[in-house]
Formats: C-alpha cells, sequence, structure tokens
C-alpha cells in the first residue's frame, strides 16, 4: 500500500504529464487556428465546410480539457476534505 506522500508525488507526476498533454493540445490547435480558412469567399465550398467542422471539433476539446481541469480541481478539493476527516479523526482519538 502506498503511502500518503508516494500518492501525493504520484499524483503530483501525474499533473505534470496532464497539463503537459493539455498545454501541447491548445498550442497545436491555436496554430492550426492561424492556418485556418477565415473566409468562405474563393474557398472550395467542402474545403470550407470541412474546416468549420474542424473548428468544432477543436472547440468541443477545448470544452472537454475545461472540463478535465473542473474534475481535476474537484478530486484535490475531495483530498483536502479527506485529510482534513483523517486529522479530526486523529485528534478524536488523542482526547
Amino acid at each position: 500500500m502506498l503511502g500518503l506522500h508516494s500518492l501525493r508525488h504520484q499524483r503530483t507526476d501525474e499533473d505534470k504529464v496532464k497539463e503537459s498533454i493539455k498545454k501541447n493540445i491548445v498550442t497545436g490547435i491555436e496554430e492550426q487556428r492561424e492556418l485556418a480558412i477565415v473566409s468562405p469567399f474563393g474557398q472550395d465550398e467542402k474545403l470550407f465546410n470541412t474546416q468549420e467542422y474542424i473548428n468544432e471539433l477543436e472547440a468541443e476539446m477545448l470544452t472537454v480539457l475545461q472540463d478535465w481541469e473542473q474534475e481535476r480541481l474537484e478530486f484535490e478539493r475531495a483530498a483536502i476534505i479527506r485529510d482534513k476527516i483523517e486529522e479530526s479523526r486523529k485528534q478524536g482519538s488523542n482526547v
């Protein structure tokens, strides 16, 4: 069984990996948007529709990333509450 310190260290490493992935995805989206078609004038309709679809997918992916971040924060909040419960139990048993 992993100790609390080991779990926190493992969680920190996971957070670093997740943040790196998130940063790379967002950077990639920003780079692609710079190259994206801004106006349909003079563009092939199929190409424009494809780019519009890609933009929708990118927006959906960003929403998922934001939801993921919110879930991570809720997980951390739950861990803090758990730690407070454990500390209260320890103090209660020492009374």
